[in-house]
């Protein structure tokens, strides 16, 4: 979830069984209640966090696999306008079975090692008007408009600008919440190559887990973290 700033805020409870959708929710989610309240202004702090991280968080009881996320200040460009400055690039996984975060339905998944492929999810097709096989073009925050892409502003993008082609269309969560939005996945070759260049936060990590493991893993985690503002 992002507005307002990066902003993180997921809380279960108690819902309505009215709709097939509330009636999926039931079935394959639990009541939760996790707040990051925005990132740092000095996103330098983040910077070995995947480095230092990842395997740790791999090796507590119950983790069956770790994927390290950069949210990057990355758009689409629908008719030459450049859209929402988010996207998501993920990193070296770890961990018998690493989360992917999203589901191919279409096409393949992009090479992680090609900084010129993405997928984007269904949203993302119905709202660029793209499918597989086409060229997108992804226009960029430089990494000195972080004021910009913390607070989700709009102002005149200074990073690279990248044509990349489109190898697959992915499901994520956003394509089954009730708000979705159009998201392109980039590659590890994508963050290692436009890093530098690009404004963003090596500051999230995706955790595969059995339900039943979520609370013990949860109480682990703080220790493991430690002075990283996660």
């Amino acid at each position: 979830a992002v507005g307002g700033g990066v902003t993180l805020a997921a809380v279960g409870g108690a819902r309505r069984a009215d709709t097939a959708f509330d009636r999926f929710l039931d079935q394959v989610s639990s009541p939760i209640d996790v707040s990051a309240a925005g990132i740092e202004a000095d996103l330098t702090v983040y910077g070995d966090a995947w480095t230092n991280l990842t395997e740790p968080i791999a090796d507590i009881a119950g983790v069956r696999g770790v994927t390290p996320v950069s949210w990057m200040a990355v758009a689409y460009e629908i008719d030459g306008e450049p859209q929402q400055f988010f996207s998501i690039a993920t990193g070296p996984p770890a961990g018998d079975s690493p989360p992917p975060g999203s589901h191919i339905v279409d096409g393949r998944a992009a090479d992680p090692r090609a900084a010129n492929e993405v997928t984007i999810n269904e949203e993302g097709r119905r709202q660029m008007g793209v499918d597989i096989g086409d060229q997108i073009t992804l226009r960029s925050y430089a990494t000195d408009q972080y004021t910009a892409f913390i607070g989700s502003d709009i102002e005149e993008d200074r990073g690279p600008r990248v044509d990349v082609v489109v190898t697959g269309i992915h499901r994520s969560a956003e394509d089954i919440s009730d708000n979705p939005e159009a998201m392109v996945l980039l590659t590890p070759a994508f963050r290692d190559r436009y890093g530098d260049q690009i404004v963003h936060c090596d500051c999230s990590f995706w955790i595969a887990a059995s339900r039943s493991d979520a609370d013990s893993i949860a109480a682990a985690l703080p220790a493991v973290v430690g002075d990283y503002p996660l």
